[in-house]
């Protein structure tokens, strides 16, 4: 029965009138004296406390609105979302974004996960184990599925009470062949992607084949030694090997050229560690002269949405 006698002065005027102590937090914009609370608030009302955390377009046409937009470097909310400019992101929602786009310094909404687990990446930056609808339920129920056919469910349909007669346990488990978890029938050790892989083998290496035939023959064209591929540089620390590598391409700098197909999707180090990769090279490998890269992608790619 007791209350705050020492901001009894602060209290929402429809509670004292009740009888009850409740703190304000709501007043008018123009002398922003706090009078009622959440529950006794009226339409012309806006919440002072949170004055601060307005929209600054709104507050200068002499209105309060929260904001929740604000720019990426300093993830500052500074507008709603209808005086939002282009550079702006929503804020509120950063940590639900894609991670590669936020190494690259821009914000997108996450949509794709693994299955059962939090959505980390967009559709451009989602990798083959990760799915749109990543939290799927049965078919006939609530429950979480692990039941599924194997040759035409992708991921798990069925619960266990609910699973068909040609139904396989989908658990997920590590792939046999890039170690990934995927949802795998207890009939296969691996995972889609990799039993496809293993069916292409034969044509492993076709793409970067023809490359190295074209820098073959500009070798010859410009009188320069061919480059070295696929070896670890003649005294390098690093051990890496890069895909082919002119040491002596001229007197200013080596040259280094990089096939990367399908952008190097299936990597799970990311943009950052293509360029450790890099930084590697050139401080281990090349001793600090100058090193110049190439990087060609022979596939179809998306970048920024577009193909």
């Amino acid at each position: 029965e007791m209350v705050d006698l020492k901001n009894l002065t602060r209290a929402c005027r429809a509670c004292a009138e009740e009888g009850v102590f409740k703190r304000a937090s709501f007043g008018l914009l123009n002398n922003r004296v706090k009078t009622h609370c959440a529950a006794h608030k009226t339409e012309e009302l806006v919440d002072l406390k949170n004055l601060k955390r307005g929209c600054r377009a709104c507050e200068e046409e002499g209105i309060f609105k929260r904001a929740s937009f604000g720019l990426l470097s300093d993830r500052i909310e500074t507008h709603c979302a209808a005086h939002k400019t282009e550079e702006m992101v929503y804020l509120k929602n950063l940590k639900r974004g894609c991670r590669a786009c936020a190494e690259e310094g821009i914000f997108k909404q996450a949509s794709f996960g693994r299955l059962f687990e939090p959505k980390i990446h967009c559709k451009i930056h989602s990798r083959p184990n990760e799915y749109s609808k990543n939290n799927p339920k049965c078919e006939e129920c609530f429950e979480r599925p692990h039941y599924g056919e194997a040759k035409i469910d992708e991921i798990p349909k069925r619960c266990e009470e609910h699973k068909k007669k040609d139904d396989v346990d989908m658990i997920s488990k590590k792939c046999g062949g890039c170690g990934d978890p995927y949802f795998i029938p207890y009939t296969e050790t691996k995972c889609a992607g990799c039993i496809g892989f293993a069916k292409r083998k034969g044509n492993r290496g076709l793409k970067e084949k023809r490359v190295e035939t074209c820098l073959l023959q500009l070798s010859l064209i410009l009188g320069i030694n061919k480059p070295v591929r696929d070896r670890i540089v003649s005294y390098g620390c690093s051990k890496r090997r890069p895909d082919f590598y002119y040491s002596e391409f001229s007197d200013a700098f080596s040259l280094i050229v990089e096939v990367d197909e399908n952008q190097h999707s299936r990597y799970t180090c990311g943009i950052q560690g293509e360029l450790q990769r890099m930084i590697t090279l050139y401080e281990e490998d090349s001793g600090g002269f100058p090193l110049l890269f190439i990087r060609f992608n022979p596939d179809p790619y998306y970048y920024k949405g577009k193909n």
